[in-house]
């Protein structure tokens, strides 16, 4: 997807799906990366239309939030701000495709990624997704790359709330009934994990005193 008309956004219609798609949209463009590294190019009142995750929020509400349409978001060689970039942490995202061109070689003669392409991908651990490196081989072996990208997703390190959720994202649990049943302090731990909950609490709290 480079950018939503009139004439592409009528092919993914909820009525014309029979199946699942998945549309490759690029985390920056060209646009974007000019806008932001040049001084003498003219501030755009619609800049939003230049921005790919735009073009797929368009899509996305022109097709009621059809859950048959899914991210393959490609990771380009300039990154966007991380206020940008924490946007796509919410989507649908099915594949992460990740050009060869964006490996380094390092002292050991091995491909690595910059430290900003390190730090969103391993963002993206948390969330199950299917990573796709594309291109051609330029280093000794293709698996270097794989091996390299299951140590980003191993060594990532996932907050605490994220850790007690994984393998139960997405699942209905039984609602817990704490003045009938007996909890182990394991479950009110769990629940304290949930720094969301508790900072609105603490706020409740404050006001009400």
């Amino acid at each position: 997807l480079s950018r939503l008309t009139s004439e592409n956004s009528s092919y993914f219609r909820d009525d014309f799906l029979v199946q699942e798609v998945w549309l490759q949209i690029p985390t920056t463009s060209r646009k974007m990366n000019t806008a932001s590294c040049r001084n003498d190019v003219p501030e755009d009142d619609d800049e939003d239309k230049d921005d790919p995750w735009h073009w797929w929020d368009d899509l996305r509400l022109l097709c009621s939030s059809t859950m048959r349409i899914k991210v393959a978001l490609e990771v380009t060689a300039d990154l966007p701000s991380e206020e940008k970039l924490s946007r796509w942490y919410g989507e649908p995202i099915e594949v992460l495709v990740i050009p060869t061109s964006l490996f380094f070689t390092n002292k050991a003669g091995y491909p690595t990624l910059s430290k900003a392409h390190q730090r969103f991908i391993q963002k993206c651990a948390a969330r199950e997704m299917t990573v796709l490196v594309t291109g051609g081989n330029r280093h000794a072996s293709l698996r270097h790359y794989v091996q390299y990208m299951n140590h980003l997703f191993q060594s990532a390190e996932l907050p605490p709330h994220i850790q007690c959720n994984l393998g139960f994202e997405d699942n209905l649990q039984v609602p817990l009934q704490p003045l009938a049943d007996h909890l182990e302090s394991f479950t009110y731990e769990t629940f304290e994990k949930d720094p969301v909950k508790y900072t609105e609490y603490g706020n409740s709290v404050y006001q009400a005193l």
